[in-house]
This record gives structure tokens, sequence and C-alpha cells, in this order.
């Protein structure tokens, strides 16, 4: 969450979804790390954010409270997605390999480019920046929890 938004308790949201209208339709989310239920009574998309007044939400003071909190929506309110293509909580998290079994350390972010995503990689203080591309990603495996990657010349 970005904050609040106006005098009525309103909170502003980045969207970290392809499918921003899906989450109109949501009357329950839930927030932060502990997962707690929160409801929707108005949604409205503005660009890349959206403004939402939550029923728990009374008042500015409360909305800017929540600034750098997550909303996340439940797992079985997930859209299908091709093969091929995953969410991005599922990548983050993943250990990731060269495709001659070398680890590289865990996908800890995900930026959004232009033309593609690029997965952040890090081990302790080292942090290398993999670009999501056919070429460098050659497999994923969500339920073995693995990325491998064929590294390109000075990536590493």
């Amino acid at each position: 969450m970005q904050g609040a938004w106006g005098l009525g308790g309103h909170v502003r949201v980045a969207l970290l979804t392809d499918f921003p209208e899906r989450l109109a339709a949501r009357e329950q989310l839930y927030l932060g790390q502990s997962f707690r239920p929160v409801y929707v009574e108005e949604f409205a998309i503005h660009g890349r954010s959206a403004v939402l007044k939550l029923r728990e939400v009374d008042s500015p003071e409360r909305a800017a409270g929540l600034r750098g909190q997550v909303l996340y929506i439940g797992d079985d309110d997930l859209a299908p997605l091709p093969e091929g293509t995953y969410y991005w909580h599922q990548i983050i998290g993943l250990e990731v390999r060269t495709t001659d079994g070398r680890s590289i350390g865990r996908v800890v972010e995900i930026l959004r480019t232009g033309s593609n995503d690029v997965y952040v990689v890090r081990e302790g203080e080292r942090e290398v920046l993999v670009p999501a591309i056919e070429s460098v990603v050659r497999s994923i495996d969500v339920r073995a929890g693995l990325l491998v990657i064929e590294a390109l010349p000075g990536m590493l």
C-alpha cells in the first residue's frame, strides 16, 4: 500500500497484477504477512494504482498507517494461467541454479521493465539480475522450488 488517499480513509495501492479488473470483483482481501481478512467497500483503478475503501479503515490516519503493507487475494481466487506462465508469488523464493548445478541464490524480487521482467537473485550480500527471457530461464519447477538458468557471459 502506498498510503492514504483523501480524507475518508481510502488507501492507494500499487497494482502488482496484469489483471487489475479481477480485483474489482473481490469483496475480501488479506492484509500483511498475517493474512488478516479485510473487506473492500469501494474500488477504483487509477493507472497502475487503485484506490480502495476498506471497511476496517475509517480515517486518513489509519490509512496512512497501512503504508508499506501488502494486500493479497486468496489462492482459490487466482485465475488459471497458460502453461509456462507463473504468478510473481510463485517465482519469488525459488532457488536459482545454473544449468551446471551451481546455486546462485533465491529470487527475492521481480522488476518490471518495458520488454521483460528481471529476477533479482540474492545470496548473502551478492545480487544477480536475471532477465526473465527464454534464452536465460531454462526451466521453472514451482513444486520443487527451483528455477534453472543459462547464465549470460558476465552475469555471474
